[in-house]
């Protein structure tokens, strides 16, 4: 798959059951579904294209708190990519 990638986007969610079954919910990068595995193959791996974060966080609402959760997965992923 390697040579294949061109970029690769980060985005982290879990599945939450409710009435009509279940959906995704974004939360912060770490805190989801994403396999940090794929971080130790990401390393050994040649890649050299961009990594880039998504961020949804519509239940946040205020400027301060967006950008307190957009550092909190910045340090995560530079721990994962460590």
């Amino acid at each position: 798959m390697e040579p294949f990638f061109a970029a690769i986007f980060l985005k982290d969610f879990y599945w939450e059951k409710g009435a009509k079954g279940w959906t995704p919910r974004w939360c912060n990068f770490g805190a989801g579904t994403v396999n940090r595995s794929f971080f130790d193959w990401l390393r050994a791996s040649s890649f050299t294209g961009p990594l880039c974060q998504h961020h949804e966080y519509k239940e946040l609402g205020t400027d301060a708190a967006m950008r307190a959760n957009f550092k909190k997965d910045l340090a995560a992923l530079r721990e994962w990519l460590a």
